[in-house]
């Protein structure tokens, strides 16, 4: 239904999660004390060459709004979340036609992934199919426990915004040795279903918290539910 994150994606997410390198730390200079009058070298460099220009740093990205499911579904995200795109679906993995992007926040340390992918056998969901919504979070659930065995399941509920439902799975994970806390959102409209996948820290559960509350909160709040009319009064 939707693939796990590719190689490049993973090496992208791990970097911004601040995973512990693999090489040595290089060892400390043992030289004596700098001569009176000695300056860094980018000191030296900057004075030997005035014209230099200082280092440009760059703005944070600005606040993003995402659109799913045919605008049916709109996560904003606030700044510093730098967008880039995941690879295409392959038919030879079964993912066809899925697309999706990857935020990543080196300063808040967060990643979201958003993905969207069609349904198997033409199938088509209504915009509030709690039972297709569970079947969803099932193999949602399973795929991501066969992509890393320490997938766990803390907490799962049903959410609407607008006239759209969701499944909220919460869940704790380990990429490559750096332990996560996972907050996924699954929605189904027409021929697609599409997930939100929020990813910091598990050191981090203040952070994390109030990402995903700061995405919820800016959902547009629940349609109405229609009621059927009543019928005509007998003359």
């Amino acid at each position: 239904m939707l693939r796990s994150l590719s190689a490049s994606c993973l090496a992208s997410l791990l970097l911004t999660l601040g995973a512990p390198a693999s090489a040595d730390p290089a060892p400390a200079k043992t030289e004596g004390p700098a001569p009176a009058g000695a300056q860094p070298d980018s000191a030296a460099a900057a004075q030997a060459d005035p014209s230099t220009p200082a280092p440009v740093t760059q703005p944070p990205a600005p606040p993003q709004t995402v659109r799913l499911l045919q605008g049916k579904l709109a996560i904003e995200l606030p700044e510093g979340f730098n967008a880039a795109p995941l690879p295409p679906g392959d038919a030879s993995e079964g993912t066809a036609g899925a697309s999706g992007m990857l935020y990543t926040s080196n300063e808040r340390r967060q990643v979201v992934v958003v993905s969207e992918a069609p349904l198997p056998g033409k199938l088509a969901a209504a915009d509030d199919d709690k039972v297709f919504l569970q079947g969803a979070a099932q193999g949602y659930v399973t795929q991501q426990k066969q992509a890393s065995a320490e997938y766990d399941v803390t907490a799962q509920d049903s959410l609407r915004s607008g006239s759209l439902g969701l499944q909220r799975i919460n869940a704790r994970g380990n990429y490559a040795g750096t332990p996560t806390l996972n907050t996924s959102l699954l929605a189904g409209s027409g021929p697609k279903l599409a997930v939100v996948q929020v990813i910091s820290r598990a050191d981090d559960v203040q952070s994390h918290q109030a990402l995903v509350q700061e995405m919820l909160q800016r959902l547009p709040p629940p349609a109405p539910a229609t009621r059927p009319a009543a019928p005509a009064a007998r003359k």
